[in-house]
């Protein structure tokens, strides 16, 4: 729902994987500082970007937000099944 020109689908159950923001937050930081996405910046270097650390997260939250908001509205106006999914119970 985030990107334009995705088409509308039609479906009667939804799978919704949460992922705890502050961690989410950091490996996309990282993915976007390092353009990898296996690589890491140090705790020193956060401090070097914390201005743009800080920017990042205010914006992103939002995003973050929309998202969810977006997924739990359709399925209570439309009365679709909605199962959550912790991302962290996956990866562990």
């Amino acid at each position: 729902p985030a990107r334009l020109g995705k088409g509308v689908y039609n479906f009667e159950k939804i799978i919704l994987i949460i992922r705890n923001p502050f961690d989410a937050l950091e490996s996309m930081f990282n993915l976007f500082t390092t353009n990898s996405h296996t690589n890491s910046i140090s705790d020193d270097i956060y401090i070097d970007f914390f201005e743009n650390w800080h920017k990042f997260v205010l914006s992103q939250i939002v995003s973050f937000n929309n998202f969810y908001l977006y997924w739990l509205n359709l399925a209570i106006c439309n009365d679709i099944k909605i199962h959550f999914i912790r991302y962290e119970d996956l990866s562990t």
